[in-house]
């Protein structure tokens, strides 16, 4: 599933309170890694990565159009080194 066509997709942090929400798109809103911490534990190689976001979705309740920001506004991202680039293990989001 991608990122930009639920109201709450897997595996990514953004999330959008209107249940009966279709035809769901999202923007980004700025640099999500602006002023975000980044941590690395050398023990198991993992990197943390805690930031804001913002983020808008574009939604449609009942064929009438609608616009929100995301419900969640933080994430924490977790980061392992596989040869030359880094893997996302996993994102969550948070208010």
């Amino acid at each position: 599933m991608r990122c930009n066509q639920s109201a709450a997709p897997a595996d990514c942090p953004q999330r959008l309170s209107a249940p009966d929400s279709s035809n769901v798109s999202w923007t980004l809103n700025g640099d999500p890694v602006g002023g975000s911490s980044v941590t690395f534990d050398q023990n198991s190689g993992l990197f943390t990565v805690k930031g804001n976001f913002a983020m808008t979705a574009n939604f449609d309740i009942s064929g009438y159009p609608y616009s929100r920001p995301s419900y969640n506004t933080t994430y924490e991202a977790y980061l392992l080194r596989s040869g030359q680039a880094l893997q996302l293990v996993t994102i969550s989001g948070d208010f």
